[in-house]
């Protein structure tokens, strides 16, 4: 059995990559020993579950440079892997973010 047991930003391949390759790295425990996995790579995986304190990093972040709350703004689901962060105005909402969920990038 595979147990997921972290996960880390980036990998040395990450940085000539387009958008879309950047998933993150799992660390993984697999027969007693430890590997780092391409997080899209291993196939039990949600693509659309949140990374180990990603998502709490990404709304800190919000909430500091953009004044995200819970009244006004929303994460809803986008592409695989991604989420948008979405704020309403005038009672529409706008896609303002473009978040990866697996190592925290985002657009917007």
């Amino acid at each position: 059995m595979v147990k997921v047991i972290g996960a880390v930003s980036e990998g040395k391949n990450h940085q000539n990559a387009v958008q879309a390759e950047l998933f993150g790295w799992s660390k993984i425990n697999y027969k007693a020993r430890i590997a780092y996995i391409a997080t899209h790579n291993l196939a039990f995986v949600n693509p659309y579950k949140w990374s180990p304190g990603v998502e709490k990093k990404v709304v800190a972040s919000l909430q500091k440079n953009r004044g995200y709350n819970t009244k006004t703004w929303r994460l809803k689901k986008s592409s695989v892997g991604y989420y948008y962060a979405q704020e309403k105005v005038n009672g529409i909402w706008y896609n303002a973010v473009y978040i990866n969920c697996k190592i925290g990038y985002d657009h917007g």
